[in-house]
């Protein structure tokens, strides 16, 4: 039977906590993607226009678009009130409408900065864990896994054939093996407790 050497229990469950942190750390990413960009037709066109390198154009928000919809209406009210012999009767407060689109207005801004802080805050170093850190330790799992192979080979070679060169090609395996099982440890718990700051410092 072939060997196959099996990662340390600890050594494994920190790499299945790396591999889960950045699946959840993608989720993030979509959910607020969705929150900010619900139009899926929206997120086509703006993922098309930025694979140009080509400036997004300001798209109005459901808040910016209700606020200009009320501030049009008041406007047309007074329009019509001013050239129509005002017809509309003097107590009535059709400048409230203006009034309720100049508060939309400001809640979209309030809006528009909530999004700006999601990207600055959230989404852009969610996005550099994934590009660098993640990228970074799943290429060094691959070099574990390259180098679990080559060690098992050796020992199989060393079990069927016993010789003091093969010996020295497993024990070189070996080393390289151990040294791969200790990057993958360090870079895995970097990436764990860097995200787990990063959502915290997201709390406050």
């Amino acid at each position: 039977t072939a060997t196959k050497t099996e990662l340390p229990k600890d050594v494994a469950d920190k790499l299945q906590l790396a591999d889960f942190t950045k699946n959840m750390a993608q989720s993030m990413i979509h959910g607020f993607d969705a929150y900010m960009t619900p139009n899926p037709t929206s997120r086509v066109k703006e993922y098309i226009v930025q694979l140009a390198n080509e400036d997004v154009a300001t798209r109005h928000t459901p808040i910016e678009g209700l606020a200009n919809t009320l501030k049009h209406v008041g406007k047309q009210y007074s329009s019509f009130n001013s050239h129509n012999y005002k017809c509309i009767p003097e107590d009535t407060k059709v400048d409230v409408i203006e009034k309720v689109g100049d508060v939309e207005i400001k809640l979209g801004n309030l809006e528009a900065e909530y999004h700006k802080s999601i990207h600055s805050r959230v989404l852009d170093p969610l996005q550099q864990f994934i590009d660098n850190d993640a990228k970074l330790l799943n290429s060094r799992k691959q070099q574990l896994e390259k180098a679990r192979i080559d060690m098992d080979i050796a020992i199989d070679k060393d079990r069927k054939s016993p010789r003091a060169d093969r010996k020295v090609k497993e024990n070189q395996c070996r080393e390289i093996y151990d040294h791969a099982v200790d990057e993958c440890v360090e870079l895995s718990e970097k990436t764990i407790k860097g995200q787990a700051n990063a959502q915290a410092e997201n709390l406050k």
